[in-house]
């Protein structure tokens, strides 16, 4: 009798590569092996990652010395990434949840001149509306300097 293998993901952040691994039956898995999927649209590194309704949302990050707003989602099933409205304010390193069939993201980090080493703290707070495609600014949250 065959089961099922709970969803897995790793996503490798530091480089151009985004592996995702989905659900399959045990007996289709090989041991020490990888499978390789569709790559997302939009390379860049310290993006942030969740889920909602089984599907995988790549939000911001960093390319070539800035920040940016890029709005992705996989889907797991079709092995497929669709480019969706960009993030109001493009940022790095930033929470993201989600709660109530929407997407949170929550401060973050703007880098200064190029590196993110030099970088400053926003206190910005959006939310994603996947129904609408439409984004929300909400209430700033206070930052200690």
């Amino acid at each position: 009798m065959n089961k099922i293998v709970p969803f897995m993901l790793l996503f490798l952040i530091c480089t151009p590569l985004v592996t995702v691994f989905t659900s399959v039956l045990a007996s289709e898995l090989l041991e020490d092996s990888w499978s390789t999927k569709a790559s997302i649209n939009h390379e860049r590194r310290w993006f942030s990652i969740t889920v909602l309704d089984d599907q995988i949302y790549a939000i911001g990050g960093y390319l070539n010395g800035l920040s940016v707003a890029f709005n992705e989602r996989y889907d797991p099933v079709t092995d497929n990434w669709v480019t969706l409205a960009s993030m109001p304010t493009s940022r790095l390193n930033f929470g993201v949840v989600t709660y109530q069939g929407k997407i949170y993201c929550i401060g973050g980090e703007v880098p200064y001149f190029g590196s993110v080493v030099l970088s400053q703290s926003i206190d910005v707070v959006e939310v994603y509306d996947p129904i609408s495609d439409t984004w929300i600014k909400k209430a700033s949250f206070p930052i200690n300097p």
